[in-house]
């Protein structure tokens, strides 16, 4: 079997296992260590959005790219939810 795409399992998996509003030590750290940039940052394969969301909720200047649908639907629903 060969696997070619982050399925919908894998997101429905990654959003259960690692639910969005809660403080990761990698969260943690990002946010310390990109709060000194002054430029733009960009995140690649954001994914659930797990990190996107808190970087930009601890004000910092990032933008994100994204390439399964799946996964854009659940960045934002979590956006308009206000999570």
């Amino acid at each position: 079997m060969t696997l070619t795409g982050y399925g919908p399992l894998c997101t429905e998996v990654y959003e259960i296992t690692k639910p969005i509003n809660q403080d990761y030590p990698d969260v943690i750290y990002y946010i310390r260590h990109l709060s000194s940039i002054a430029g733009r940052i960009l995140e690649a394969m954001v994914g659930t959005g797990r990190l996107l969301i808190r970087l930009l909720e601890a004000g910092i200047n990032i933008e994100g790219m994204i390439l399964h649908h799946r996964c854009w639907l659940l960045v934002e629903s979590t956006v308009m939810s206000g999570i």
